[in-house]
C-alpha cells in the first residue's frame, strides 16, 4: 500500500511541475462561424499560437488546434495524465500546439478525475465522449476522412487504450456518441497493466481488486488485449522513473501475441514526462499518423 501511494504522489507531482505556464484555461470562446478553421488566435498568455477554439464535449473541455489553413490533416484526440486524480489540458497543451503546427488537428481533451466525481467506468465514458465530440467536428478542420486517432500520456493513456480496446462498451449516453472507432492509437508512457497498483485504483473502481477482480480486469488495458484491431504506437523512455518500461513493453508483447502487433519505440535515457515533450515524441508521432493516411 504504502509503494502504491507513493507512485500517485509521484505521478501527480510529475503532471504539477510539467504544467506548461502557456496554457491555463479561459472561457470558452465562440465556435468558427465558417467550414474553415479560424484563423490562429493567441488569447493574451493564456493560449498558444496554433490553438483555435475551447469548447464543451459535455462532462469536461476539449481546446482544439489545428493548422492555420485547411488541409488534408490527420485528427489526434489526446488526453493528459494526472494519475487520475489531477492534469488538464495544459499538460499537454504544448504537444498539442507543436503537433498543429506540423499539419495534425489536435482535440486536447480533458475528462472527470477523482476529485471532480470521475470513477470507472465513467471517467472512461468521458474518455468516449469526447472521441465521439472530436469526430463530429473533424471536418471543419480537415478534408481528409482520416485517420482519427485517440491517445494520451500517462493516466490519459490508460483511459484511452480502454476505448481503443473495447470502443463498443464505453461511451452509450453520449452526447455525441462515437459512430466509429478510432482509426488508431497513441501511448505515451501509459500505465498498460494496472493489476499492481493496488490502492492507488481502488478509489477509480469503487471497490479492491480482490473483492471484484472482473470489474478491475474490464479497467486494465493488458486484460483486453484480444480485442485489439486498430494500429497502435506506444511511445516509452527507458529511464521513466514512475511507470517502469517493461510495462510498455509486456503490453506490446500481449498485443503481439493476439494477433496486433503494435509498434513500440523505446527512447533511452528518457523519463516519464518526456513522453510527452515535443521535441522527443513529435517525429514519431508524425510518422505514425502518416502511415495510417488513407493514399
Amino acid at each position: 500500500m504504502k509503494r502504491c501511494v507513493t507512485l500517485l504522489l509521484l505521478l501527480t507531482a510529475c503532471t504539477e511541475a510539467g504544467n506548461p505556464s502557456t496554457a491555463a484555461s479561459a472561457p470558452p470562446t465562440n465556435p468558427p462561424t465558417t467550414d474553415a478553421p479560424a484563423s490562429p488566435t493567441t488569447v493574451g498568455p493564456t493560449r498558444l499560437d496554433h490553438f483555435v477554439e475551447e469548447a464543451s464535449y459535455g462532462p469536461d473541455i476539449v481546446e482544439i488546434y489545428a493548422p492555420s489553413e485547411l488541409g488534408d490533416w490527420p485528427v489526434l484526440v489526446l488526453f493528459h495524465g494526472g494519475a487520475w486524480v489531477t492534469g488538464d489540458v495544459r499538460d499537454t497543451a504544448n504537444l498539442a500546439n507543436e503537433l498543429a503546427a506540423r499539419g495534425v488537428v489536435v482535440f486536447n481533451a480533458s475528462y472527470r478525475t477523482m476529485p471532480e466525481g470521475g470513477s470507472f467506468p465513467g471517467m472512461v465514458d468521458d474518455v468516449a465522449c469526447a472521441f465521439g465530440y472530436a469526430r463530429s467536428r473533424a471536418g471543419e478542420y480537415t478534408r481528409s476522412e482520416g485517420p482519427i486517432v485517440i491517445g494520451g500520456h500517462s493516466a490519459g493513456a490508460h483511459l484511452s487504450a480502454l476505448v481503443a480496446l473495447a470502443p463498443d462498451e464505453f461511451g452509450s449516453g453520449c452526447a455525441t456518441p462515437m459512430d466509429a472507432p478510432p482509426d488508431g492509437y497513441l501511448g505515451l508512457a501509459g500505465p498498460y497493466d494496472i493489476a499492481g497498483l493496488g490502492g492507488v485504483l481502488a478509489p477509480f473502481f469503487g471497490v479492491e481488486q480482490s473483492e471484484d477482480p472482473d470489474v478491475w480486469s474490464r479497467g486494465n488495458p493488458i486484460a483486453r488485449t484480444s480485442e485489439a484491431a486498430i494500429p497502435m504506437l506506444l511511445i516509452h523512455g527507458t529511464a521513466d522513473e514512475l511507470v517502469p518500461v517493461t510495462v510498455a513493453e509486456a503490453f506490446a508483447d500481449a498485443l503481439t501475441a493476439a494477433g496486433d502487433p503494435p509498434r513500440l519505440e523505446i527512447i533511452e535515457g528518457e523519463n516519464h514526462g518526456g513522453a510527452a515533450e515535443p521535441v522527443i515524441v513529435n517525429d514519431l508521432v508524425l510518422d505514425f499518423l502518416a502511415s495510417l493516411s488513407p493514399g
